[in-house]
């Protein structure tokens, strides 16, 4: 078995505007509808996961991410409380869905352990 093989780091944009972008990150994830992002440090990208959408993913430059009036354009305010609510809504729903059902009884039970031991960041 091979190693694994470590990428190469580049500056990017991301670099020369971390200091403005974290804010707006913060943000999204505490006050806006994102509940998962990904930094593209390589790429200057900003992969976002909205609880409105949660199959599909968006990708934002960073610098429309570091515009302030961009992220309250693009992504709707949610109270941090609403958005757990809302997820944990999501999951029960898909648990409940016949479909869902039809899954070995092992993976049912991994799943419903996930859910019980859950708990959202602070």
């Amino acid at each position: 078995m091979r190693p694994p093989i470590d990428r190469k780091r580049y500056k990017s944009e991301v670099d020369e505007c971390i200091d403005i972008l974290i804010p707006n990150l913060q943000e999204l994830m505490l006050n806006r509808s994102t509940y998962k992002l990904f930094v593209g440090f390589n790429n200057g990208e900003i992969r976002t996961l909205s609880i409105f959408d949660p199959l599909r993913e968006e990708v934002h430059s960073v610098e429309k991410m570091i515009d302030h009036s961009y992220i309250k354009r693009q992504f709707p305010e949610v109270p941090y409380e609403d958005k757990i609510q809302l997820m944990c809504d999501v999951y029960s729903n898909l648990r409940a869905n016949p479909i869902y059902q039809k899954l070995p009884g092992y993976w049912n039970n991994i799943m419903a352990r996930r859910s019980a031991a859950w708990e959202p960041m602070e």
